[in-house]
């Protein structure tokens, strides 16, 4: 998961940062910077007791699930309204949401770093890890601003943008439904029982 994640928004945040005016750069990367390290010390809070199993198992629970993928159609329907009312100078705002997969991915790896002190590995290296991860975005984006992005350039981002998105729709359930809980089979009887109510 980690190894498709971290690539992806890397690529989906840089381009999202990237639009916009300019002389705002330092702006949206402070906003970014500011979403993305408050969304991980949270996280980080609250599951500093979980085991990364147990964390992947309540993450994957569709009590969870459903709530990330019903915030992905959200910014996939974002996406899809700036492109068509062509409005790409808020485009970058899309890369403020909280970002559950994200923050899971860098928690994730945060432990797999030091499995055996996860207390430690929740608490302090997975906000290094994530001023890393804004460091590296805000050195490609401060990179690239010299460098305008065209119209075809921003309907590409918005595009790719609404990929990942999109990605996440279909994966998350789809991975969890793999997974093989309990919970899942549950609601999908639930759901078959009322689709067949007469």
């Amino acid at each position: 998961m980690i190894s498709f994640v971290l690539p992806t928004f890397f690529v989906r945040d840089w381009l999202l940062l990237r639009m916009g005016p300019a002389a705002a750069i330092v702006a949206r990367l402070r906003e970014y910077a500011l979403v993305l390290l408050a969304s991980i010390v949270l996280f980080s809070a609250i599951t500093v007791a979980v085991g990364t199993e147990r964390l992947l198992e309540i993450v994957l629970s569709p009590s969870v699930t459903l709530p990330i993928v019903l915030l992905y159609c959200v910014l996939l329907a974002v996406c899809i309204w700036i492109r068509r009312t062509d409005r790409h100078q808020v485009a970058w705002r899309i890369a403020l949401f909280p970002n559950p997969v994200l923050v899971l991915a860098i928690a994730t790896l945060a432990r797999f770093i030091l499995p055996r002190v996860s207390v430690f590995g929740a608490v302090v290296v997975t906000p290094l890890l994530a001023c890393l991860w804004i460091g590296l975005i805000g050195l490609s984006v401060w990179g690239a601003r010299n460098t305008p992005l065209d119209v075809p350039d921003l309907n590409f981002s918005l595009g790719l943008a609404g990929l990942v998105n999109s990605a996440v729709l279909l994966l998350l359930p789809l991975g969890a439904w793999i997974q093989g809980s309990a919970a899942w089979n549950n609601l999908f009887q639930q759901v078959g029982a009322m689709l067949s109510f007469d």
